[in-house]
């Protein structure tokens, strides 16, 4: 009984060990990327940072007034309202923040055919940097993304004058 104990534990281990060798001969590769780089040279975290910084200013300015015309127990719910209000503004923001550098990150693998990309503190073995063509994609994404606010803007724009044009014809 023993016997066939060993026998199947040597067979399980031969067979793990069998996958874990041919994993090592295959072409996996292995993309790096500094985040917090991305963090901080990229358009949109820096637009993010510009607009929780303009909901803290909007927020503040709130509580100062609500201070002033509320009764303490007011203003402290008041101000606890505002604080839940600015973490879930933040929490959005970081989460589309996240999805954006996800998605690109991801586009970005299947174009150089990497397997996965990490963070480059968490790979302990030579990896492909790909920070700079992680920050030059989220480049195009914002530069794309003014263009189209801009068509967006030039549209609305042209519109109401569109109406009016047509009530001077028909008129």
């Amino acid at each position: 009984m023993g016997h066939k104990w060993w026998c199947r534990a040597l067979v399980v281990s031969m067979a793990a060990f069998a996958l874990v060798l041919g994993g090592c001969g295959s072409e996996d590769k292995v993309g790096t990327v500094d985040f917090g780089r991305i963090a901080q040279e990229s358009t949109q975290a820096k637009q993010i940072a510009q607009d929780i910084q303009a909901k803290q200013a909007e927020i503040i300015a709130r509580l100062s007034e609500a201070e002033q015309n509320q009764s303490a127990e007011e203003f402290a719910v008041t101000e606890q309202k505002a604080r839940r209000e600015m973490q879930i503004f933040q929490m959005g923001k970081k989460q589309q923040f996240e999805a954006l550098v996800e998605s690109q990150a991801a586009l970005l693998a299947k174009d150089k055919k990497l397997s996965i990309i990490m963070h480059k503190d968490a790979v302990h073995y030579q990896g492909t940097d790909v920070t700079e063509d992680l920050l030059a994609r989220l480049k195009a994404a914002a530069d794309q993304s003014a263009a189209a606010q801009k068509e967006s803007a030039a549209d609305k724009q042209e519109t109401p004058a569109k109406p009016a044009e047509q009530q001077a014809k028909n008129g």
